[in-house]
């Protein structure tokens, strides 16, 4: 640091102490090399172009994978500017995924959300692509880039078994991993298809605003679309032979597509079984409403007299209990339940055994009330004292059960409240 500024002192001072007509020359100087610079820059990239359309003219899996991702945001968007649906056709959902929807890790990388990431995943694929299918031919570019795409959807469903990916951005990094190790050979080897400072340089500013908006964008996967870079690398590898004289045989390919595929399958195997919680936690408020509703149409038969305390306490043992039991039994045989939502399971279990103490305690209660009407009349052999003893045990007994059966309700409605989805702010 110190010698640049020195460095910099010097040529200030240069500077100052020389006549126009010598600054004047300098900048003149300076303005010749950089345009022979450029001109020497641009007949690098003109010759480089050359070379990689002789090699091959038409780049037919680019075109294609780069219409096919036009063609799904048309439809997906229905021509707007964006996909409002949460959960449009051909992502990769967690639970979706991993209980027989494989397919969507092969669709989800010709889905973009929004307008602007289509603009920039296509172009990128584009500019990548004209390059790297010549470079290598067109069966291993289309396997490197499937290759990488399933291999990041994979990923991001290890990091995130509930997250969402719309984005062929783990398939475009598999391309600039394999254009990276391709690339090294062609310049030490001072090939005609060599890729020119002026092509890095264009390369270098699509990948920058690339790499940005999909570390952003969280459709994209986040850190696991890196995963198709490691792919892409694996792929270049397989390629960096014979990239100089032919394209890389279909022997070749197949192998490395065959062990990705198989490397995939293993990867696949332990991610399976993803469990979308929430038509569980649906069922249980689902539960919670109905007992709820049965026991307010028996109170009100009870209140009116048309029913008796006991009858009111055998509706709860026969038929509220019961199904809060079987909604029990059935959390405890459910697996692949996501580390995220462990909490929110924990709190359906509380739920579930609070809310059983309460309505065993309520019908306790109720028998108890029974039974203290029952007791209230005197015998002829009570005395005054044993009467009134008897009907203040039975009393408290009484108001202590429902005691603990409102605090027990009380508790188990706060669990419930955590299950439910927070209501929607209003707009102001």
């Amino acid at each position: 640091m110190t010698g640049l500024i020195a460095l910099a002192a010097i040529g200030v001072v240069a500077w100052r102490v020389m006549t126009k007509e010598q600054r004047v020359e300098i900048l003149r100087t300076i303005d010749v090399a950089l345009s022979t610079l450029k001109e020497h820059g641009r007949q690098d990239l003109e010759r480089f172009r050359a070379a990689r359309r002789a090699r091959t003219r038409w780049v037919i899996v680019t075109t294609t994978l780069a219409a096919l991702n036009v063609a799904i945001f048309l439809l997906a968007s229905g021509g707007k500017g964006g996909v409002t649906d949460p959960l449009p056709w051909g992502v990769s959902y967690g639970p979706v995924t991993s209980n027989g929807g494989w397919w969507r890790l092969v669709t989800a990388m010709f889905v973009n959300r929004h307008f602007l990431m289509l603009l920039i995943n296509v172009g990128a694929l584009v500019q990548v692509g004209l390059t790297l299918e010549r470079l290598v031919g067109r069966p291993l570019f289309g396997a490197a880039f499937f290759a990488a795409g399933i291999f990041s959807g994979l990923a991001g469903l290890a990091i995130s078994p509930k997250g969402i990916i719309a984005s062929p951005a783990g398939a475009i990094w598999g391309l600039y991993g394999m254009l990276l190790v391709v690339a090294v050979p062609l310049w030490r080897r001072r090939s005609d298809l060599m890729i020119p400072i002026a092509g890095m340089e264009h390369l270098g500013g699509v990948a920058v605003i690339f790499a940005l908006a999909n570390l952003i964008d969280t459709s994209a996967g986040g850190a696991a679309q890196f995963a198709g870079l490691a792919a892409g690398i694996g792929f270049g590898l397989v390629a960096t032979r014979d990239v100089t004289d032919v394209t890389t045989p279909a022997r070749r390919v197949a192998i490395a597509g065959g062990v990705a595929l198989a490397i995939a399958i293993a990867c696949a195997v332990p991610l399976r079984g993803v469990l979308d919680v929430r038509p569980e936690i649906q069922r249980i408020v689902d539960v919670e409403h109905e007992t709820a509703a049965t026991y307010k149409t028996a109170n009100d038969q009870f209140r009116k007299g048309r029913m008796t305390a006991d009858t009111l306490a055998d509706l709860i043992d026969r038929t509220i209990v019961p199904k809060l039991q079987a909604a029990t039994a059935r959390l405890d045989t459910l697996r692949g339940v996501p580390p995220e939502d462990m909490p929110l399971m924990a709190d359906a279990r509380e739920f579930l055994r609070l809310r059983s103490d309460s309505w065993r305690l309520r019908a306790q209660g109720l028998r108890l009330t029974a039974k203290s009407v029952r007791g209230a009349r005197k015998s002829d052999s009570d005395s005054d004292m044993a009467f009134r003893q008897r009907a203040q045990a039975q009393y408290q007994s009484t108001l202590l059960t429902i005691g603990k059966a409102d605090g027990a309700e009380r508790a188990s409605l706060e669990a419930f409240n955590r299950l439910q989805p927070p209501a929607p702010t209003p707009d102001h």
